[in-house]
């Protein structure tokens, strides 16, 4: 456990420019929500990229439901940590994918269950947008996922295979 915040810093700056160089990663992309997550990835690796000389490219991607207030915090993150910074609107493409799944997945009862889908549906379109810039620009998109979340999706991936056998590809 890291317990000296000051080393933490450190050795997280110094992993990141070590994959950076070993990778030969051009720039870096990074969803900024205007949350916590996002702010502080930012700001960690800042330094980093003005120490390669490659930029931090913030995106902050509004879809429908996004608070005026965290659309103000996304773009002041993006305005004080990112060498590049645009919002883009994709509320359209949701609504276009939406409707192209047709009335089943269109209508909603407005239930937990539908805002977790339709919430991953966004998540989803916002990842694909940053990783098609990251590939324009010879980068990489800097996650900001928990770990914890990701182990627990772990389980639930083994939990269901073993449960539900070769069903699951």
């Amino acid at each position: 456990m890291l317990t000296d915040p000051e080393k933490t810093v450190k050795l997280i700056r110094e992993h990141t420019k070590t994959y950076i160089k070993n990778n030969n990663i051009q720039s870096l992309v990074i969803g900024v929500s205007g949350g916590i997550d996002s702010a502080l990835c930012a700001a960690l690796v800042r330094p980093v990229c003005d120490n390669l000389k490659i930029a931090l490219v913030g995106y902050s991607i509004p879809i429908e439901t996004n608070k005026e207030d965290e659309i103000v915090r996304a773009r002041n993150i993006g305005k004080h940590f990112c060498t590049a910074f645009k919002e883009i609107d994709l509320t359209h493409t949701y609504n276009d994918i939406v409707k192209g799944f047709g009335i089943f997945y269109y209508n909603t009862t407005g239930n937990i269950d539908d805002k977790i889908r339709l919430g991953n549906l966004k998540a989803r379109i916002r990842m694909m947008y940053l990783y098609n810039m990251a590939h324009k620009r010879k980068g990489m998109v800097l996650s900001t996922d928990n770990y914890r979340k990701l182990k627990y999706i772990k389980y639930q991936m083994l939990y269901a295979k073993k449960n539900y056998g070769n069903k699951i590809k």
